[in-house]
């Protein structure tokens, strides 16, 4: 059998690291804008059908990463669950050599 998407597994893991239920994450997804049936994101989950571009981004908002998470091109690092982070990436100290800092839309010149 041939997958439809590569998404769904991700979808999944996302959904279940947030202790989200498919229901839960369909009613983000309605609110959002998005029309889908938890049946519908059964079958993206499943990889039983295609994902298009735009349920790909209303994905991604809703389980708050961004689109290459999706599709596995990023790694994600919980905030909450510190088992996850690598110890190479907690030694990272919080200023980086070209000016940029960690901090959420922090620049210094």
């Amino acid at each position: 059998m041939r997958f439809k998407n590569n998404i769904g597994p991700q979808v999944r893991r996302l959904r279940d690291a947030r202790g989200w239920t498919q229901d839960a994450l369909t009613a983000k997804l309605q609110i959002l804008g998005l029309d889908i049936t938890r049946a519908g994101l059964s079958k993206i989950e499943a990889r039983l059908v295609f994902v298009d571009d735009k349920t790909m981004l209303f994905l991604a908002e809703a389980l708050r990463v961004i689109a290459p998470v999706l599709v596995g091109h990023c790694i994600v690092v919980s905030a909450v669950d510190s088992r996850f982070v690598p110890k190479t990436l907690a030694a990272v100290p919080p200023k980086i050599s070209n000016g940029f800092s960690h901090g959420a839309g922090s620049l210094q010149v």
